[in-house]
């Protein structure tokens, strides 16, 4: 019984849903890490406003940082915040997060 509820606690932790922040992100707007990069991207089927603030983290190298959309950001789109993970290289598939994109009043 304790495996079990062990189980259903792990899983509700690690759901994607979790993970992103739920509900303060744009549905389908993810990060992904390239290098000493981090790329913002529309997978969605909306453009992103202008004006929204993207809080992004990756946790393997303990960084986070905020980006301001000064335009639209087109589904299929994506930013580029060079150099942004510093001296942390880091491969494609390390996870980032997106962890709150909120539109500035």
């Amino acid at each position: 019984m304790r495996r079990r509820i062990a189980l259903a606690v792990l899983a509700a932790i690690l759901s994607p849903a979790h993970a992103a922040g739920a509900g303060d992100a744009p549905a389908g707007l993810v990060c992904r890490v390239e290098g000493y990069d981090v790329a913002l991207i529309n997978r969605g089927e909306a453009p992103v406003e202008a004006g929204t603030s993207v809080t992004w983290s990756v946790p393997f190298s303990r960084s986070e940082g905020q980006h301001h959309l000064e335009r639209p950001l087109e589904p299929g789109a994506l930013v580029m915040l060079n150099g942004v993970l510093e001296s942390s290289y880091l491969r494609p598939g390390t996870e980032c997060l997106i962890l709150r994109a909120v539109q500035d009043p």
